[in-house]
């Protein structure tokens, strides 16, 4: 009896090494495409406003801007002006010719805080956000010559 158990037990075990699957291709492969994005997606539109030199006062409004921020959770939404927009620990609103700039500040719409380091202005509280903030000028800027002006 011993053997004929340990026998059954070698046939099975031949049989089943002994299978084999072939995978072989047909057709054109498939493609998978991934986009990897920050957690925390700051989304900013911007808007065109036109002002006379003379209403370049500290505190004109001169523009919003459009954001909306999610997926930040414990992340803090921060918006960053282009090399061009920062000058003298300012951020600026930048002539076409870059032979001009007027001083500007961000304010929230909502009285919600935010904070400037540098060139880096960052809401004060953590999490997700959505409303505009305005861009204003910062002291009186009435002496700035006509022209286009940019804020990116």
């Amino acid at each position: 009896m011993k053997k004929l158990a340990i026998m059954a037990a070698t046939s099975t075990i031949l049989a089943m090494s002994s299978s084999h699957a072939a995978f072989t291709g047909s057709g054109s492969t498939g493609t998978t495409k991934l986009t990897v994005t920050e957690q925390c997606q700051v989304l900013v539109t911007g808007s065109d406003v036109t002002k006379t030199r003379g209403e370049l006062t500290d505190g004109t409004r001169v523009g919003v801007l459009s954001v909306t921020a999610k997926g930040c959770n414990t992340e803090h939404a921060a918006l960053r002006a282009q090399p061009d927009n920062y000058h003298q620990g300012k951020i600026v609103l930048i002539r076409d010719d870059h032979q001009a700039r007027i001083n500007v500040r961000l304010q929230a719409t909502d009285g919600r805080a935010w904070n400037t380091n540098g060139d880096t202005v960052y809401r004060a509280d953590a999490g997700n956000w959505g409303g505009n903030l305005l861009v204003v000028v910062d002291g009186d800027n009435v002496d700035k010559p006509a022209g286009s002006y940019t804020l990116t």
